[in-house]
Formats: structure tokens, sequence, C-alpha cells
């Protein structure tokens, strides 16, 4: 067991981030370099959850001080503050209170989140209930895997003062990683309590001006808990916790081959789970915390119910990946895919160095590693480079033989009216007799083998990415944020986990990937997302009665043109939602000079039909569906953030009418479009947004479709009692692929990731339409080929009307 910070550096260095560890002791020795006054003081007031004045306007949190300044002279404000630190420290803590108190009696929202007594208890066990002082660590612990493949695992345990482990036996958190041990280290080692976190805690604590509301959500993610997510926490293993940090199997130093969330890699992770249960200073119960892939794992590994597993802390999981990121509409996330496969694929081969100047060196790792060095980016590449699929079949045609049994099965197909990409693809499903024949591995003029997977929804691989929620039968609280990659799956766990509210908790701001937890722990939004996690484990893991059993099962953030309010909910939809329908119409509503076409939104369809082209274009680069793939990075500037204007100078907009009163919008969404494609294919991107008195558009969710993947799995999909889609679900399948008639009227629904919102007065809800979503998806290049990037029409006809369907608490005027 070693505690010593000096060899978790020397083995990052020692791996390629040496400017980074260097960074991160230059932090650390500055740090301790204060006076230990300063020090007692910053870390008591970084670590407590301390009101902090609210911010309206963006949803996050700002001072009084600071909005005032936007509005008055900074020489009046001067004149204006107290003379004396302590008044106005004193006078601070009197707005506060009032505040509270005026927050508690008039809530803006009837279902406004409010801080009590509890989160307030939660916050303080957090900071002050601490058993141990120092964290020793168990470096790259093997652990075998039913195959015989070797894990690598950093086990970290609270130390007695003598530096001993204790002998106490304690509940366990596992989290298993693709992003390497090596990452987790870092993150521990910048977050050392009192020192590290008090950089951290200074970013996280940064306001910026209007105009940089996005770089001020990326700020201030830092102290939100969403590192001690991500990696170590040390605050919950001083509490009497100890953490198991794995190398997911062929990444890191584990062996093996990457999977990539396959079938042997979830069983690995029922393995590991049931390994901690069993280890000698475990009591037996294990939970599980991460983010992001670390969060999907929790999922797979608890619908397997290994033994010991007690409950779950997913930080934006998935449950469906292909709907989420890898083909969402049908279109391939080639935004987010390529960076994230090599980002993976560059750290799974960084060596152990440590282990190489000490003579321990993993030749079977090197091994696997040689084995496949770029997995799966063959595969993207493949997707996007595959020959039109009408030409792969009659070149596969031509090679049969007269008397072949599968030219038998084709001339069949034919008859019924199927395409050759359709019987292509069905003979090359699995089970075929006839799949390897259909297939090759080299061959240009035939599928390639894995892009025949990734097009047939029956095979192993595309069901591993689909996790079985209706399986997971252990507490489990999500977070997640509204522009995340994956909220379609995070916000319908609510309803899909077989749990009763007690132990299921789904909170979700206006995040993106990297920006989860922004805000959070700062007056009146929920508290920390560690203070969360302790006292989930707390409850669950030690029994403690808590109370966070009783938090509201959503807690979601209301977006509101920008800005927002947190509320609480003990469903999702909200009671008293009812669907509404409002057509899309080319009559002018004049609330837009910047996009092709200033549409409105309509209480019944156009009298009169008429049609409305659009162009494939790139102004979708500065939106919300851009800074979605890249984790909110890019998300810096408001205008290609909060503000969607810019986009839209390529799309066609439909607006409503001002509301009059505060109208909500919570559950799933749909679009209707009546399309005519010049070609043989089409692709449709939309988006639902908040326009605000001032012409600010600001988007709440947003959907596509890729047109020829319009068929429909009904088993899956929400219709209205009239047949209206509401919740429509692709099959994301060749064997479903439908290809258009250039020219006919083809009517899609294409679904709008369900959402949570509120209209102000004056308000106006919008409906914005394009031709193409890059660089977040595009289609596969056969359907690209297919659509050749050639205008589209919307058409408006009385006849066939197009509409957005959504679920609001009471009706949205439409412009007369």
């Amino acid at each position: 067991m070693d505690n010593g910070f000096a060899r978790c550096f020397a083995r990052w260095l020692g791996t390629g981030f040496a400017s980074a560890g260097l960074t991160a002791a230059a932090w650390l020795t500055a740090s301790a370099a204060a006076s230990a006054d300063e020090t007692a003081a910053s870390s008591e007031g970084a670590g407590a959850f301390a009101p902090i004045a609210p911010l309206r306007d963006s949803g996050l949190i700002a001072s009084n001080a600071r909005v005032a300044a936007e509005a008055d002279d900074e020489a009046n404000l001067a004149a204006e503050a107290p003379d004396d630190a302590d008044d106005e420290a004193s006078a601070q803590d009197v707005d506060v209170d009032e505040r509270e108190a005026a927050d508690a009696n008039d809530p803006k929202y009837p279902d406004q989140f409010t801080l009590g007594d509890l989160e307030n208890q939660w916050s303080d066990t957090w900071e002050n209930d601490l058993q141990y002082t120092n964290i020793g660590i168990d470096w790259d612990v093997p652990i075998t895997m039913s195959d015989g493949t070797v894990l690598k695992a950093n086990v970290y345990r609270p130390l007695n003062d003598d530096g001993t482990p204790v002998d106490e036996q304690l509940p366990v958190i596992v989290n298993i990683t693709p992003y390497t041990k090596l990452a987790s280290m870092a993150i521990d080692s910048i977050m050392i309590p009192h020192y590290g976190e008090n950089w951290v805690n200074f970013f996280g604590d940064m306001y910026m001006p209007p105009g940089l509301k996005g770089l001020e959500q990326l700020l201030q993610g830092f102290n939100s808990g969403f590192f001690q997510e991500l990696g170590v926490d040390r605050r919950l293993l001083q509490s009497g916790y100890a953490q198991v940090v794995v190398d997911q199997r062929g990444t890191g130093f584990s062996q093996g081959t990457w999977q990539v969330l396959g079938k042997r890699e979830q069983l690995d992770d029922k393995e590991v789970v049931e390994w901690a249960s069993e280890q000698p200073w475990s009591n037996g119960k294990v939970g599980m915390t991460g983010v992001s892939y670390s969060a999907i794992n929790q999922l797979q590994a608890a619908q397997q119910h290994p033994k010991g597993l007690k409950a779950l802390f997913p930080v934006v999981p998935s449950a469906d990946l292909v709907a989420d990121v890898v083909a969402p509409g049908g279109g391939v996330g080639v935004g987010f895919l390529p960076y994230w496969l090599s980002l993976i694929n560059f750290m799974k081969v960084l060596p152990d160095l440590s282990a190489s100047a000490g003579g321990t060196y993993d030749w079977q790792w090197a091994d696997d590693r040689r084995k496949e060095v770029f997995v799966k980016l063959d595969l993207l590449a493949q997707a996007l480079n595959t020959p039109d699929i009408d030409k792969v079949a009659e070149y596969y045609l031509d090679s049969l033989d007269e008397d072949s049994p599968i030219l038998q099965e084709v001339q069949r197909r034919q008859a019924q009216g199927q395409s050759m990409g359709q019987i292509l693809v069905a003979i090359a499903r699995t089970g075929s007799p006839w799949r390897d024949k259909a297939l090759s591995e080299g061959d240009p003029h035939r599928i390639p083998l894995d892009v025949a997977n990734f097009a047939d929804e029956t095979s192993p691989w595309r069901k591993d990415l689909i996790t079985d929620v209706s399986k997971v039968d252990v507490p489990t609280f999500v977070v997640g944020g509204w522009h995340d990659l994956f909220v379609n799956s995070e916000v319908r766990l609510l309803n899909e986990l077989p749990l009763p509210p007690s132990e299921k908790k789904v909170l979700i701001g206006d995040w993106y990937h990297f920006t989860t937890g922004s805000g959070l722990g700062k007056y009146p939004n929920p508290p920390r997302m560690d203070v969360l996690a302790r006292a989930w484990f707390d409850h669950w893991l030690k029994g403690i009665d808590n109370g966070i059993d009783t938090f509201a099962p959503a807690t979601f953030f209301s977006q509101s043109g920008g800005s927002g309010v947190w509320t609480n909910a003990d469903e999702w939809p909200r009671k008293g939602m009812e669907y509404q329908k409002l057509y899309l119409s080319g009559q002018q509503a004049m609330s837009t000079a910047f996009s092709m076409l200033d549409g409105s939104l309509a209480e019944q369809p156009d009298e009169d039909e008429n049609g409305h082209w659009i162009s494939f274009g790139l102004t979708n680069m500065c939106s919300r569906d851009m800074n979605q793939p890249f984790l909110g990075f890019m998300a810096w500037i408001d205008a290609c953030h909060i503000d969607s204007r810019i986009a839209e100078l390529n799309g066609l907009t439909f607006t409503s009418a001002p509301v009059e009163e505060q109208t909500v919008i919570s559950g799933p969404i749909a679009v209707h479009l009546n399309t005519v494609q010049q070609n043989k294919d089409g692709y449709w991107d939309v988006t639902v947004n908040d326009v605000d008195e001032f012409g600010q558009s600001t988007v709440l969710s947003t959907g596509q479709l890729v047109v020829s993947l319009r068929g429909l799995n009904e088993s899956k999909t929400t219709r209205l009692p009239d047949g209206t889609v509401v919740d429509p679900y692709p099959v994301l399948d060749f064997a479903n692929w439908r290809p258009v008639e250039p020219g006919d009227p083809t009517p899609i629904d294409v679904g709008v990731v369900p959402t949570d919102a509120t209209l102000e007065p004056g308000h106006r809800l919008r409906v914005d339409v394009f031709a193409s979503n890059f660089p977040k998806s595009i289609p596969i290049w056969p359907l690209m080929d297919d659509m050749r990037l050639a205008p589209q029409l919307l058409e408006l006809d009385p006849d066939s009307p197009s509409w957005v369907v959504l679920p609001v608490n009471r009706n949205i005027p439409g412009v007369s």
C-alpha cells in the first residue's frame, strides 16, 4: 500500500503527461506555500455548501453585484458598497436570507426546487464528517477474468495514522474506465482536498460577461463534483469507503482487445463487481460510479445482477447508443465518433514504463495491442466509404450461378417488390445460410462484414449497444444534461427503470456532456454531484437514514429562453400535459429577418398549397447541435450556444404567436413533415426553440432523420388515439431501407429528443427545419450518394399538412 503522490506523478510523467504533471505540481506547491490561516479559510469557503446570489439570466449562478454592474455605473456601485468587510458580509447574509424566504413563499414556478434542511445536511456531512485523513493506493492490482484475461486496477483504501490500511471492512465503489487509470490518477492529484481544490474552486467560481455564458458554464463545472465522479472522490474515501478503478479490457494497462461495450466486456463488468465484493477488505456491498462510458457500463453490469451490487450513480449514461450517438436518425455521428475512437485507441497503447523499468513489463499486454490497433475506426471508415448499395447488389447478382439457390431467393423477394439493396441486406443478416457468400472482408465491390453488422439491428454487435434497463434492480441515481449526447436515454430512464420512486432519481440540467454539473452547489441550485453521491451511497451501502430516498424522482432544470429554473416532479412528463398540434404555415410570422422563410405555426393547416426549397448548408456549425458532439467545449460564445439565429440563416423557421401565460412543455415531441426529394433519399433536421421578446432563438431540443430510414418500430413508437405519432422510433436497419421516388411527396415523422421547458409570457415557440446537420452527423456514403446533397422541398399542403405535436399544460396560440 502506497500513499505517496510522488509515485503517482512519476507514473503520470513516465507515460507522456509531463506538462500536465508539472502544472499540477506547481498548483500544489503554490497552494502549500499559502499560510495556514489562508488555507483553512479558503478550504472552508470552497468546500462548504454556502449560499451564493442566484443568476436568473443563464440558469447558472451569478452574484447580484454582477447583475447590478451590468445595469449601473461602477462608480455608483462603489459608492453603495459597505466600507467595512464585516458589514458587507453581514448585509450579504441578510440578502441571502431574504431571497431564500421569498423563493420559498412565492416561487416563480409551481414545481420550483427549493433548498431544504436535508440538502444542507448532506452538504455539511460531505464537508465535515470524515473518518480518515490519509488514503493509500495499491497500484495495478491484477484481476483475472473467467477467460484468463488480466485486468489492472488501482485500489484506494483509507489509512491509519501510522500509514497502514484500516482493518475495518468497508463498502467498495467501483469505476471501470476505458480512459486509463492514468486519467483518474491525474484528476486525483489535482483534486487534493484543501490544496488543488482551491485552484479548481477559483476557476469554478468565475463569472463571464454577457455573450460568454457558455464559457462560464464550462468553468463552473470545475467545482460541481463532476471530476470526483470522473476520477477518484477522496472525501468519499475519507468517510469510510474503498474504491477500485479498473482499466477496461483492452485499454489502459489491462490485457485483451477493447470490445467497445461488447458482450465479453459486459461480463467483465459483472466479474469485477463480484471480485470487489469478495475481497477481505470489503464488507460485500458494492456501488458503482463514473461518467459517460463508465456510466453506461454501470447499467450493463446491473442488468446481469452481480453479487454484492447495491447502488449505481451513473453520470451521463446511455441505454441506446445507436439512437443516441452512433446513428441518430440514421446519420452517423461523425462529430463525435472519430475523435473519441482515436482518443481511446491512442490512450490504450500508452505503455506502463514504470513496470518496464522495474522488470515486470506485461508482454501479453503488448501482444494484445498489436492484434487490433485501431478498434472500430475501420468500421467508421468503411461506413463512410461503402459504395452504393444497389451497385453492390448488381455486382453480387452477376456473380451468382443460374441455378444458385441464392438467385432463387433474390427473384422471390423481387416479386414481393423489395429493392435489390433490401434483398442484399436481408440475405446478409445474421443467421442467413448465405451470409458468408454475400459478405466479404476484402472485396471492394461487396458490403464489408462490419458494415453489415452495423446495418443489421438483429446482429449481436447492435444488440450489445442497447441495455435492457428493465433488468436493473438496484437503486440508481442518474445525472444528465438536456444537451448531452445521451439525453434521449437519460430522461427516459425515469420511466424505464423498474424501481420504486425511492430507489430511482434523475437529475437533468441545462448541460452538455462535459459541462454536466455546472452550477450545482451554488444557491439556489441542488447540491454538488459528489454531495449527492455521498448521500446516495451512505443510504444504500451503509444503511444511513439521511432522507436521500425522499429526494424528488425528477429534478429537472426547466429551460426558458437561455435561462430557467430548477424544478421537482414526481413523474415525467409532468402532470397535466396534453398534446397540441400546431401546423407549419407559409404565412409570415414577422418574427425574424434572418431565416430563409419566416413562416408561422398555426392552429389550422394553410388553405393554399405552397412549397419551400431548402439546401444543404454549414450554418449548423454555429449551433447547439455543433456543441453537443464536442461535449460543450465549443460553446464559449453565446451566438453559437444560446442563440440560434446564425444557424437559422440556412433554415426554414415557423413561429407561433406570443404566449400570454407561463406555458410548460414536458415530454417527447414529434415533427411531421411532408417532404419531396429530387433524388432517391434526403436528410432532414429540426429543432424546437424558445424565442424571447428580443428575438433570441434558443434551441430546446433537436431531432433528425434520413428519409429512406423513415420506417418505424411500432412496438417502440407512441401514437395518439387518432394515430398521430408523438414519439417515433425509426428502424435504423438496411433491411427496412426504403428509397423514395424522386419528385413524389414522402411524409416523415422526425423524433425530437424529449425535453422539459417553460415559455414565459411574451415568448414564442419556433420550429426550425434544415436539410443537413453537419458536423453532428451525416448519412453513410451509400445514402449520401443517393441524396447527392440536392435541394429538398417541404410541401405545405392543406390535404397533407406538416405539423409539430408537443405536450403542453396549456395551448400555445397559433398565428392567425
